[in-house]
């Protein structure tokens, strides 16, 4: 079951609880996991009363995938295990997008992956803070883990959307390489993980992946463990 499934049928059983129209096609929706999610959900929303959801807009791809009363907004994430990565709303843009975001004069070009990320430690600071208003950017954020064993229903709370001030983050691999692979004789994609310490631990912050094959893209995601750590 992939992930899209998964969010997908996530949606549609909250839909089905506050008696809403998805929009989602049927062929998206897992029956099964659906049933198994309705339990959970109706759970935590029976301990939430504050969260009284009126209408379904996911289907719209914008940053909101519920409204609420009081026009309070919802966004609903799923994680297919217990432990897994958030992505911010615009967390997977193309090159040309990223490009575009960042006013960066790459012009789209794969070739321009080593600036980008030079770019992206050059800002650091900002730039991660950019990724935390990027998923906080409703009134709630609800996260559900587990889904495909036994579904975990939590509100995450809002930080302080400009946490990252003077920490010091590192990063597992500081340079941009594509590394060669003999048995698939073409270079790996490259992929780093950006850390810090709290409390004298090192923490793990959340994961760039440059995608440079089916996929032309700048991924960042977080780490469900450090979201709930700040």
């Amino acid at each position: 079951m992939n992930n899209e499934t998964i969010g997908q049928t996530a949606e549609q059983c909250v839909c089905n609880l506050f008696n809403l129209n998805s929009n989602i096609n049927e062929l998206r929706i897992n029956k099964n996991l659906l049933i198994s999610l309705q339990e959970s959900i109706k759970s935590f929303l029976d301990n939430h009363n504050e969260i009284k959801i009126i209408k379904s807009i996911g289907y719209q791809n914008t940053k909101v995938d519920f409204i609420c009363e009081n026009n309070k907004t919802l966004s609903l994430k799923t994680l297919k295990r217990k432990e897994g990565k958030i992505c911010p709303q615009g967390g997977q843009p193309t090159l040309k997008s990223f490009d575009k975001m960042y006013n960066l004069d790459f012009e789209g070009k794969l070739d321009k992956n080593k600036d980008r990320f030079e770019y992206i430690k050059t800002n650091l600071h900002s730039f991660m803070n950019n990724m935390l208003i990027n998923t906080y950017c409703c009134d709630y954020l609800i996260i559900i883990s587990n889904c495909i064993k036994k579904p975990y229903v939590e509100l995450l709370k809002k930080p302080d959307l400009n946490y990252f001030k003077t920490q010091n983050l590192y990063f597992t691999k500081d340079n941009y390489i594509e590394k060669w692979n003999p048995k698939k004789n073409k270079t790996n994609e490259f992929s780093t993980t950006l850390k810090t310490n709290i409390n004298g631990k090192p923490v793990s912050i959340g994961e760039f992946q440059f995608h440079k094959n089916s996929r032309q893209q700048v991924k960042f995601r977080f780490f469900k463990k450090f979201l709930e750590m700040i």
